[in-house]
């Protein structure tokens, strides 16, 4: 008896040390032989299962922990892997009964509470799933998986703006986390804030890490219409911080845009307004030559030129370019405003062309 038992204690420590080496087949080969030597040792049957269950053999896992259980109802780990392996397996209707069952005698479970809600969820029940992560987040308020977990049902109903403050709550809770800001963006996206979403998703790129999961997420972000390597579409984000005056964000998302194709017009129109409404005067000049280089005939930028020339101290050459525009568009009334205000040395109020209706147009015409 007593070999008996010794050799059936050094298949369970080879069979454990198997499985902290992830070698789960041969742990299972060595519990297995442990569990026919002592089918009454519940040490067996729980290391079986749970070798089972790393490797995905669900049904395996849940047979030998039923045995375990069978041997000893009160052995809450074999309880909970069971309830997993449930879970895994797709059998929701018994993981809410065995939720149910534990959550009756231990209320405050914060475990069984989770499980359950995202059985309900799985089971198509999304109202039974919001109610019981709730119950969950009473006990534990910072597991931002929760927070998440609801912001996707209220997204998956279309209820977008109930979504935004749970992703919101999941992202203050881990700020890092990829998904939890490209869950954010899809419910901008859904309530039609369409600046804001292609910021989380722009965000959710930034925070990957490897260059595998970082070109998932710029796949993902082509399917909502951003393609992560066109200038265009940074231009695009680019011209809506432009309509709400952020022009540093502006400067930030439109030197990325140059450096993916620096033959843009708009690319450096753009640049060079808002680099001149921050006043940096160099810049602004920077980017108008560039601009200006690729369209010689656009007037607008030819009288912002001559603002930011002006600015600069640049009075003669400032005047060429109004003239210029001018001489492009005779009736340019903010070109030949400027040169009268330069003539009566006004600088402070020189003209600048912002564009801002025509580029209202632009933006709701993608937008429809």
């Amino acid at each position: 008896m007593q070999n008996k038992n010794k050799k059936e204690n050094d298949l369970i420590s080879i069979g454990k040390s198997y499985f902290e080496k992830e070698d789960y087949e041969n742990a299972i080969k060595t519990f297995s032989k442990a569990a026919k030597l002592q089918p009454d040792n519940i040490d067996n049957w729980h290391w079986l299962g749970n070798s089972h269950l790393r490797i995905m053999q669900y049904k395996q896992a849940i047979k030998s922990f039923s045995k375990a259980l069978e041997l000893n109802p009160n052995n809450d780990l074999s309880l909970s892997l069971l309830a997993l392996s449930y879970f895994a397996n797709e059998q929701y209707r018994k993981v809410i009964k065995l939720c149910l069952e534990e959550i009756e005698k231990e209320p405050d479970s914060y475990f069984y509470w989770q499980l359950l809600g995202k059985s309900y969820y799985y089971n198509n029940k999304p109202k039974e799933a919001i109610e019981t992560y709730l119950k969950a987040i009473e006990l534990d308020s910072k597991n931002p998986i929760i927070w998440d977990s609801i912001g996707l049902i209220y997204l998956e109903n279309g209820q977008n703006k109930e979504a935004l403050d749970f992703f919101a709550k999941a992202i203050k809770l881990a700020p890092k986390n990829s998904q939890y800001w490209f869950n954010l963006g899809n419910a901008y996206y859904g309530d039609k804030q369409y600046k804001k979403a292609i910021e989380c998703y722009l965000k959710s790129v930034e925070l990957e890490d490897g260059k595998v999961a970082k070109n998932r997420r710029k796949f993902m972000l082509q399917l909502k219409g951003f393609d992560y390597d066109d200038a265009k579409c940074w231009l695009k984000v680019g011209q809506y911080y432009y309509l709400d005056k952020e022009y540093k964000n502006v400067v930030k998302t439109l030197l990325k845009s140059s450096k993916l194709d620096g033959n843009i017009f708009e690319t450096w129109y753009y640049l060079g307004n808002s680099y001149l409404f921050l006043k940096d005067y160099s810049n602004a000049v920077k980017s108008y030559k560039k601009g200006i280089k690729i369209n010689p005939n656009d007037s607008s930028i030819l009288n912002n030129y001559g603002v930011a020339l002006a600015n600069l101290n640049k009075i003669e050459e400032a005047k060429k370019y109004f003239n210029k525009a001018l001489k492009i568009n005779s009736e340019y009334k903010m070109a030949k405003d400027n040169i009268d205000n330069l003539n009566s040395s006004n600088i402070k109020r020189l003209h600048i062309e912002s564009s801002n209706e025509d580029l209202l147009k632009t933006v709701m015409l993608d937008i429809d």
